[in-house]
């Protein structure tokens, strides 16, 4: 098991040699951008590309930011089911 670890410990150095601090909205918008099509949320029932959940976070946001929520507020967030877990990335965006 110790040797599993270190190789995949040596693949991620390898894959990522220097660090590069981000942000959760950076990572997605990057991500968004490099697989815009691609799947990030997948069940049995439905799918949600990066592109989708980037453009529903945004949305959200933005309506968070119209009712005055910002930078240092809370906000807790209550899902009935995993239709709504891109939501979730929702309040990353206002703190940009």
């Amino acid at each position: 098991m110790l040797d599993d670890v270190g190789s995949r410990r040596a693949a991620v150095a390898a894959r990522h040699p220097e660090w590069h601090p981000v942000t959760l909205d950076g990572w997605l918008d990057a991500r968004a951008e490099e697989n815009g099509d691609r799947p990030l949320v997948l069940t049995d029932r439905l799918s949600y590309t990066y592109a989708e959940v980037q453009a529903s976070s945004r949305a959200l946001a933005a309506g968070l930011r119209e009712w005055g929520i910002g930078q240092g507020d809370r906000v807790a967030v209550l899902m009935r089911s995993e239709e709504h877990t891109s939501e979730l990335q929702s309040p990353m965006y206002l703190v940009c």
